[in-house]
């Protein structure tokens, strides 16, 4: 009688465990439904929504994404479309993002349209940040990783066809749109990373100071020249200097090649950046020729300036803006 009873005793437990997973199994199918409605409800909100889905989504996935963002400027509208960080963790990816831009009589055609990790519709959007009588769109995408990349664009969203302002190449660097010169047209203060990987690790890499203007007709050039009085820059260059005469300070051998690029080297062609990029090269050859006090000073010195002056964001003096607002 004992054996029997632990044997029905035996038999129960396994039928209550087979309950327990089968009404588990239930609970995950309804779950699923409901999240997938759930996504699918938000999409139906806004009328006109899944016809202008980011042409990367397919139709299939629709209900992994939702909209964030919306809003209409003139006759257009932006949204932005996010996918859902616990379904794309589930997925293995990271959660990715589209900003589209369409017009609103033809709402199954993006005439914009940028993915990113994430990608941002920065806050001056809708404002008319050129000068030129029109709204802006105004967008920050990045591709993920630990430093790179930032890009960015701006729209301009008048009556005519949407043109582009600005298409920003991929950069460690991070921008700010902000009126520099108090004339209502916005500048872009950022920086030029092209010698990111010279020498210097990616986080002790000079990076040169860079101011991007608008300029009608022609987009956004550089013309850091125009703002070396900013105070941004200046207050940057005594820091600067700062960290390089405390480097200097420790009196490497002239062996010590690894330390030497660390304290010394990297910090001291930070400087040289500044004054380069700010149209002051007598200062910027002196005060690294000061600073770094190696044999290898005017080697270094002679590849630095060479590579400067490949860069397309570097402007040898302040005219260039002027020429190219005259025209």
């Amino acid at each position: 009688m004992e054996k029997k009873g632990k044997t029905q005793a035996m038999l129960g437990m396994l039928a209550l465990v087979a309950l327990i997973l089968v009404l588990l199994i239930l609970f995950m199918i309804l779950k699923n439904d409901a999240l997938n409605n759930y996504f699918a409800n938000r999409a139906m909100e806004n009328k006109g929504i899944a016809a202008s889905l980011p042409s990367e989504i397919m139709e299939e996935e629709a209900e992994k994404y939702y909209i964030s963002e919306e809003r209409v400027i003139g006759k257009y509208v932006y949204r932005l479309w996010e996918q859902d960080s616990v379904i794309a963790a589930a997925e293995g990816e990271y959660p990715r993002m589209y900003v589209t831009l369409s017009l609103k009589s033809e709402p199954a055609i993006n005439i914009v349209e940028i993915w990113g990790l994430p990608v941002e519709i920065i806050s001056h959007s809708g404002k008319d940040i050129t000068g030129e009588g029109n709204p802006d769109l105004v967008v920050q995408r990045h591709t993920g990783g630990a430093h790179c990349c930032f890009q960015y664009y701006v729209f301009d969203l008048g009556d005519t066809a949407v043109s582009k302002h600005l298409e920003s190449q991929p950069s460690n660097c991070f921008g700010e749109f902000k009126d520099l010169d108090d004339d209502g047209v916005y500048e872009i203060f950022t920086c030029d990373d092209f010698f990111t990987y010279e020498h210097c690790s990616s986080a002790e890499a000079p990076r040169a100071p860079l101011v991007l203007k608008f300029v009608p007709g022609w987009g956004y050039l550089p013309a850091t020249p125009n703002f070396k009085d900013l105070e941004q820059i200046r207050m940057r260059i005594v820091t600067d200097v700062a960290e390089t005469e405390h480097g200097l300070s420790k009196e490497h051998h002239e062996k010590d090649r690894e330390a030497i690029v660390s304290d010394v080297l990297c910090p001291a062609l930070q400087v040289a950046l500044d004054y380069l990029y700010i149209g002051e090269a007598g200062a910027a050859e002196s005060e690294f020729r000061r600073l770094y006090k190696y044999s290898d000073v005017s080697d270094i010195w002679w590849y630095l300036t060479n590579q400067v002056y490949k860069s397309r964001l570097f402007t040898p003096d302040e005219l260039k803006v002027h020429v190219y607002s005259e025209r």
